[in-house]
């Protein structure tokens, strides 16, 4: 019977601890305060109607609950380069990419950035990364732009 009431307890725990944290945010007490998904569609919904200073706050709190979740960081990128933040834009991206180094549409996105940064060798590279992948988002035209970037800076260096 003892056995029983003991089971019974960490069984009950043990469901409790899994409901609250599974997906969630949880305060110092383990009470929920926002599933995951909730904050990435108030994350979305920002985005869509223009408001990206709270769009950039939500997807922060998303980034911090799924930190290995590449897409996270490709929205924010969307984000700041709407916000015209240049820097913190090619930041995520290299984040989505370093977790996912074959993203193709974030290759793309960092390749076109690149290049309004000065940082045409890599624009370069991420576009030659394109092309070997075979993929739909390699442009001939946006590798010429990042080698002929690439020469300037060369030429003025």
């Amino acid at each position: 019977m003892r056995m029983s009431y003991f089971l019974l307890f960490f069984l009950l725990a043990l469901l409790s601890v899994t409901t609250i944290s599974y997906g969630a945010v949880v305060d110092g007490s383990g009470n929920a305060i926002e599933s995951v998904g909730k904050v990435r569609s108030m994350a979305d919904s920002a985005f869509a109607s223009g408001n990206m200073a709270e769009a950039s706050k939500l997807w922060g709190e998303v980034i911090d609950m799924e930190p290995k979740n590449e897409n996270n960081y490709y929205k924010r990128f969307r984000v700041y380069l709407r916000q015209n933040k240049y820097k913190e834009a090619w930041s995520d991206l290299s984040s989505a990419l370093t977790l996912k180094p074959n993203k193709e549409d974030a290759l793309l996105q960092r390749s076109k950035l690149g290049i309004k940064l000065g940082k045409c060798k890599e624009a370069e590279i991420d576009m030659l990364e394109l092309k070997k992948l075979g993929s739909k988002h390699f442009d001939e035209n946006i590798l010429q732009q990042a080698k002929e970037c690439k020469q300037l800076i060369e030429a003025a260096n």
